[in-house]
């Protein structure tokens, strides 16, 4: 009953995880799909955002296209602006009068503008109307005569040059020919000149003086047969700029750049101007659109950032239903496996039901058969039914101990299977075990021979080291002397730098007692003149010669104890006397002597200094030099073998200062010309900058040498022949190689590697390849 109870729960467990699992299913497929949708959506997301990117930098593109352009016509508008403000284009003397007119008020000078200003020529008339006006463009329109002659004196009075001025009222037409002038409907004639001219309102009968005689012909061959035909006395000019004058001379060529041109130039000002403002308009709706991209650009962008958010939800939840999709399926596995269990137990029972059933037959036979002779041995009967009640109960127990044993027969049997597998992953365990003991077992013995190998090297290493240390300490006490006498050196410098100082000072202080004596005595001589002078206008007795001359001989003793007061007096009026301005000048003496021998012992010294500079700089020149001779000897042995041909030399930026100067690498590989490194290409430069470091160690080897994947760059053919000369520095050198590159690999003598067979647990594995075996 308990087996047919657990049976039933088991079932109804099954069928309520298939119901979860089928949900499940379901739920993944649903899961699947939205994320199949999902990266249709992000994929045709993307193509936009590609698409609207690529539209984003062309329409930068287009902009910034545009505003060079705009910069471009900027300029020239300006530029051009700029000559037309300043009057580039005129003759100096309309230049000085307009500059000088516009420094101050125009009306008050009378100067009206250029007749170049007031008039606008019709599109493709420009030439025509320069042609016939020519200079008169230049003029300069003033208020009436009075201007005009003002004008002419200002520049005459400057010598500023020379120029035409128009008065707005007196300028009579050459002629008069508005009833002789050829119509438009003429075959040969277009009209008058007037009729394809702008002029500015008030300057009508201005212009019409000075052009309106001039008609337009179509070529200059219709421009003669006009003139001949009519024989008027009127200009004809083409649109090409060729003209006919009214007495026939025929003018015509190519533009002089000189007065012709300003209308062209005026024009184009007016285009510029247009275009600038066309492009302004054109590079404002460009930057809207540009923000425009960019803004859809960023949206689309964020709904990518959101979409792919989603993607990563999703599949974090598919995740969590394949891991719930697994879990319900490891349980429904493990329900029908003790379903199955269930099953057999079940059976077991039935069949041992079945047993008894047939025991119980029996025994019910041997019981009818005993109620047959119950009558005629009820005696026996009652004797025997202790002996029955006995044996039912035997039998019971028996039918016990035969279930216990059945189920302690499965138990033993799953033990005896378990035990079987633990035996055979044992003795595979064993296996293993054995053959790494083995291993182990060679790797000692050979261990034994290296140490013993270890042990013959060290002791031929610690003479080398005795005599590498002996060398190491006659090193350092040479380095110890240098250090000394560099010490002595600087301090020398030291006290010479002070010594200077004071020497400067001390200078100082000396040049200002000088100049404070020079002072003194300056103004003691002047004292001194002033008293000569006095006594002179005074007494008239010359101070300077009255050492020489004496004058007391024959005076009474009242004459000269009058002298002798009057001494008194001019004593008294001199001053004191300096008394100790000897001492003074002893002692600037004795200071000035102690200065200059400091002087000179400094200037020995810094002698000294020079020469041992001059040496150093000698000894290092010569070493500099050999080195570099070296190395460009041994750079053209190594560089043809890593090239297979070509040539390589360093050389110095300055020949004539090679200790100042710096160092090229000129490399020329076979096929091409001589370049420098920078030049070359990746591969190229790596094998070059390994061909300058091998001429190196090939030199001067040292102890150790560590590359780090120099040999990234090189192809196989290449990475043979870097291998080729890495095995000769290694015979002089320990090398140690960081790379990736398997023929690099076969050339070393041991590897070592970093793997990682459990995670998050790194094993350092080695190999001697010489030997063929693990370390």
């Amino acid at each position: 009953e308990h087996i047919k109870t657990e049976k039933r729960q088991t079932e109804a467990e099954i069928v309520k995880l298939e119901k979860r699992l089928t949900r499940a299913k379901e739920a993944l497929h649903d899961l699947k799909g939205d994320l199949i949708e999902i990266g249709k959506t992000l994929e045709s997301l993307d193509r936009k955002s590609v698409e609207k990117r690529q539209d984003l930098a062309d329409q930068v593109r287009k902009v910034q296209t545009m505003e060079a352009e705009n910069y471009k016509i900027r300029s020239r508008h300006a530029a051009l602006k700029k000559m037309d403000e300043n009057y580039e284009w005129y003759k100096e003397g309309v230049r000085a009068i307009m500059r000088e007119s516009n420094s101050h008020d125009p009306d008050r000078r009378g100067i009206r503008g250029l007749v170049a200003d007031v008039i606008e020529a019709e599109p493709s008339y420009e030439d025509a109307v320069e042609a016939a006006l020519g200079e008169a463009l230049q003029y300069v329109i003033v208020k009436d005569q009075q201007g005009g002659v003002a004008a002419i004196d200002y520049l005459r009075a400057r010598s500023a040059g020379r120029g035409g001025f128009i008065p707005m009222k007196g300028v009579r037409p050459i002629i008069n020919i508005d009833e002789n002038v050829p119509r438009p409907n003429s075959p040969v004639s277009q009209g008058l000149l007037l009729d394809h001219i702008h002029v500015k309102k008030g300057y009508e009968g201005l212009i019409k003086s000075l052009a309106g005689h001039v008609v337009i012909a179509e070529d200059l061959e219709a421009a003669l047969a006009l003139w001949n035909s009519n024989g008027f006395p009127h200009t004809i000019v083409t649109q090409k700029g060729d003209r006919v004058c009214s007495q026939g001379i025929l003018i015509g060529g190519s533009s002089d750049h000189a007065a012709p041109g300003i209308l062209a130039k005026k024009k184009e000002i007016r285009e510029l101007g247009k275009q600038l403002s066309r492009l302004d308009t054109d590079t404002a709706k460009a930057k809207s659109r540009q923000e425009q991209l960019e803004t859809e650009t960023i949206a689309l962008e964020t709904r990518i950032q959101k979409t792919r958010q989603i993607q990563r939800q999703k599949s974090e939840e598919e995740v969590a239903l394949d891991k719930e999709l697994y879990r319900l399926t490891e349980e429904r596995k493990h329900a029908l496996q003790r379903l199955n269990v269930l099953h057999l137990e079940a059976q077991q029972m039935r069949g041992e039901e079945t047993d008894l059933d047939l025991e119980l037959s029996r025994h019910e036979e041997v019981l009818s058969e005993l109620s047959r002779q119950i009558k005629t041995t009820e005696t026996v009967v009652i004797q025997k039914s202790g002996e029955i009640k006995e044996v039912s109960e035997k039998l019971e127990s028996l039918n016990q101990k035969l279930v216990t044993l059945d189920l302690a027969l499965t138990r033993l049997q799953a033990e005896y299977d378990n035990a079987q597998n633990t035996v055979r992953r044992l003795r595979h365990f064993q296996d293993e075990r054995l053959g790494e003991m083995s291993h182990l077992a060679k790797q000692l013995k050979q261990k034994e021979l290296d140490s013993i190998a270890v042990q013959k090297r060290q002791g031929e290493d610690q003479d080398k080291f005795a005599q590498m240390y002996a060398e190491m300490q006659n090193a350092d006490e040479a380095l110890a002397e240098m250090e000394a006498e560099y010490q002595t050196i600087e301090r020398m410098l030291e006290e010479s730098d002070r010594a200077l100082a004071d020497v400067g000072s001390a200078q100082q202080e000396a040049l200002q007692k000088i100049q404070q004596l020079e002072l003194k005595q300056t103004e003691r001589r002047m004292r001194r003149e002033h008293l000569v002078s006095r006594i002179w206008e005074s007494y008239r007795l010359d101070i300077e010669s009255a050492d020489q001359d004496d004058q007391t001989e024959g005076l009474s003793a009242e004459e000269m104890e009058k002298e002798m007061a009057r001494y008194r007096e001019k004593i008294i009026r001199i001053g004191d006397v300096n008394l100790a301005a000897i001492p003074e000048y002893e002692a600037l003496e004795e200071r000035y002597r102690f200065l200059s021998e400091q002087r000179d012992d400094l200037v020995d010294a810094i002698e000294a200094l020079r020469r041992v500079i001059r040496k150093i700089n000698r000894t290092s020149l010569r070493q500099f030099m050999r080195t570099f001779k070296a190395v460009n000897e041994k750079l053209h042995e190594v560089f043809p073998r890593l090239f297979e041909g070509g040539t390589a030399k360093l050389a110095l930026t300055d020949p004539k200062r090679p200790l100042e100067s710096g160092v090229s690498f000129l490399v020329h590989p076979p096929g091409k010309r001589l370049t420098r490194m920078s030049l070359l290409s990746g591969g190229e430069k790596a094998l070059s900058a390994i061909a300058l470091v091998f001429s190196l160690f090939l030199i001067k080897p040292s102890a150790f040498c560590i590359f780090d994947e120099i040999d990234a760059p090189l192809d196989d053919v290449n990475t043979y022949r870097y291998n080729d000369l890495l095995r000769q520095i290694g015979e002089a050198s320990q090398v140690i190689l960081i790379t990736h590159n398997k023929q690099t690999m076969e050339v070393a003598d041991a590897l070592f590697g970093i793997t990682m067979e459990d995670k998050g647990i790194s094993k350092l594995v080695s190999i001697n390849l010489e030997s063929n075996r693990e370390l």
